[in-house]
């Protein structure tokens, strides 16, 4: 009876683990888009311009903030070295560089973008830069900078046009300069 119950155990435990990381994975999938709609918020009341991940002193996390209402949302539930005192490592996600520049002078508004349900403007963020994600360092490095890959080896990705999806390491947004930039 025992060694049943054993064998059991065995067959369903890493069942249950996947089945925790797929909720885990929807949940950060939920965050990236409410972050996705906080930025369009803003942008809809900053003439369509989008914010900068840094505008120094305030990142990003702070800018939206007056749309998100929530910090929870800026938490990946699978990054575990997230610290909220850190105030280099306040968010799970990061915004591209290329579309939401630091620079005040060169701020893209939503109508530079071409092709917005193919530009990527968020993702999952490994550590590093708090602020950003990017393909900077294209001839050095084969993923894109500072993106993680958490979520049953992918990472959730905001698209410019509202919409977020899961894509797995490996997928075109690991090769393709279009994803990154206004096109």
């Amino acid at each position: 009876m025992i060694a049943i119950i054993a064998i059991l155990a065995a067959i369903l435990f890493p069942v249950f683990a996947r089945a925790r990381e797929k909720a885990r994975q929807a949940a950060c999938l939920s965050n990236v888009k409410q972050i996705g709609l906080g930025i369009m918020m803003y942008a809809e009341d900053y003439d369509e311009v989008l914010p900068g991940y840094q505008q120094s002193p305030v990142f990003w996390w702070d800018i939206l903030q007056p749309y998100l209402k929530n910090r929870q949302i800026l938490v990946c539930p699978d990054k575990l070295d997230w610290n909220y005192n850190d105030p280099t490592n306040k968010s799970g996600y990061g915004l591209n560089e290329d579309i939401f520049t630091a620079d005040a002078a060169a701020k893209v508004s939503l109508a530079a973008i071409q092709a917005p349900s193919e530009t990527i403007g968020a993702a999952d963020k490994d550590q590093g830069n708090a602020r950003c994600i990017g393909n900077s360092f294209k001839a050095s490095v084969t993923w894109p900078y500072n993106v993680g890959t958490r979520h049953n080896d992918g990472a959730n990705f905001l698209f410019m046009d509202g919409h977020a999806k899961w894509m797995g390491r490996g997928a075109s947004w690991s090769t393709s300069d279009e994803m990154w930039d206004t096109n």
